[in-house]
C-alpha cells in the first residue's frame, strides 16, 4: 500500500476486504452447492445461482445506469457479454461437473490455481508487471491451500472432474485478465448486471425447459441454500468487479486461495469434523500471503 493508505477508510482496505469476501463466497457456494447437483444437474444449478443473482443486483444498479449509459461504448457490447458468459455459464457448467466427483475442499483447491494463471495472462498480455513479490504471495497461497487439504478424503487424480476444475481456473484466470479494462471504464455494478444477465440468457437456451424445471422437486432447505447462493453469488461478483477495478488480477484472484480455507472451516462447524493443525497451518500461510500482497504496491 501507499503511505497515504494508512487511515481507517483507506480504499486500499476495502479493496482487500471485498476481494476477501469475494474469494470466501467461492467456498461457501461450493459446500452449498455439491449437495444441489443431483435434484438439480450442473446447468440448472448455474442457472438459477445467477438468475437468484441478477434479481439481486439489479435493484442495487439502479442509481448506476445513468453514470453507464453516459459512457457507455456499444462495440463493447459484444467483448463484456462473451466474457460474461465465459466468466459465468462456461466457467461454473466445468465447475459443477467436476464438483460431481470431486470433493468440495478438493474442488476448490484445484480451482485455487485460478491467480497463478491470472498472473500469467495478465503478464503475456503486458496488463501486469511480473514481480517476485507477487510470485512468492501466490507460492505461499498455494502451498497454504496445499497443507490444508493433504491427506484429505478421496484421492486428486487427474480424471475428467478433475480436468473440468482445472479448465474453469483456466477460464477464470482468462477472463479477470480481460474484464479489467471495462471494469475500469465502466461503473461496476451495471456492467455485472449486464454481463450475468447475458449468462442467464445463454444458460437459459442450453440447458432447456425440461431441465430447468427441475427445480420444482427442491425442498424448503434446498431452496434456502440455493438462494443464499444466488444472492451471495450477485453480491460476491460486485465486490469482485469492484476489486478488480482498483488492482491487478493476480492481486484480486490470490484471494481464492481463501475459498478451500472457507470449506475446510465449514465442514468443521456444520458437519463436525474436527480442526486439524493441518487446516490451521494452511490458514496461516493463506493469510500470510494475503498480507504480503496488501503491503506491496
Amino acid at each position: 500500500m501507499t503511505g497515504q493508505d494508512t487511515g481507517p477508510g483507506d480504499p486500499a482496505r476495502w479493496v482487500w476486504i471485498a476481494a476477501t469476501l469475494a474469494g470466501m463466497q467461492v467456498g461457501l457456494a461450493t459446500v452449498l452447492s455439491r449437495p444441489l447437483l443431483a435434484p438439480l444437474g450442473p446447468l440448472s444449478l448455474a442457472f438459477w445461482r445467477y438468475a437468484i443473482g441478477v434479481l439481486v443486483m439489479v435493484p442495487l444498479a439502479w442509481r448506476a445506469w445513468h453514470a453507464l449509459a453516459e459512457c457507455w461504448r456499444w462495440r463493447d457490447a459484444f467483448p463484456v457479454a462473451a466474457i460474461g458468459i465465459g466468466q459465468f455459464a462456461v466457467l461454473l457448467a466445468l465447475y459443477n461437473y467436476g464438483l460431481q466427483t470431486v470433493p468440495a475442499a478438493q474442488a476448490t483447491l484445484l480451482f485455487a490455481t485460478m491467480p497463478v494463471l491470472s498472473l500469467l495472462f495478465g503478464a503475456l498480455v503486458g496488463q501486469e508487471r511480473f514481480t517476485w513479490a507477487k510470485a512468492l504471495a501466490l507460492v505461499l497461497s498455494l502451498a497454504g491451500v496445499a497443507v490444508t487439504l493433504e491427506g484429505g478424503p478421496g484421492p486428486i487424480g487427474i480424471g475428467r472432474g478433475q480436468a473440468a476444475l482445472l479448465a474453469s481456473a483456466v477460464v477464470g484466470g482468462l477472463c479477470s485478465v480481460l474484464y479489467r479494462p471495462y471494469v475500469r471504464r465502466y461503473p461496476a455494478l451495471p456492467l455485472g448486471v449486464i454481463a450475468m444477465s447475458c449468462t442467464v440468457a445463454a444458460l437459459a437456451a442450453v440447458t432447456g425447459v425440461d431441465e430447468i424445471t427441475r427445480a420444482r422437486v427442491l425442498d424448503v432447505n434446498q431452496w434456502l441454500a440455493l438462494t443464499v447462493i444466488g444472492v451471495s453469488s450477485g453480491v460476491a461478483y460486485f465486490l469482485w468487479l469492484w476489486a478488480l477495478r482498483r488492482r491487478d488480477a493476480s492481486q484480486v484472484t490470490i484471494f481464492v486461495g481463501l475459498s478451500p480455507i472457507t470449506a475446510a472451516l465449514l465442514g468443521v462447524v456444520w458437519l463436525g469434523e474436527p480442526l486439524t493443525f493441518r487446516v490451521i497451518l494452511g490458514a496461516c500461510l493463506v493469510i500470510g500471503a494475503l498480507a504480503w500482497v496488501g503491503r506491496s504496491r
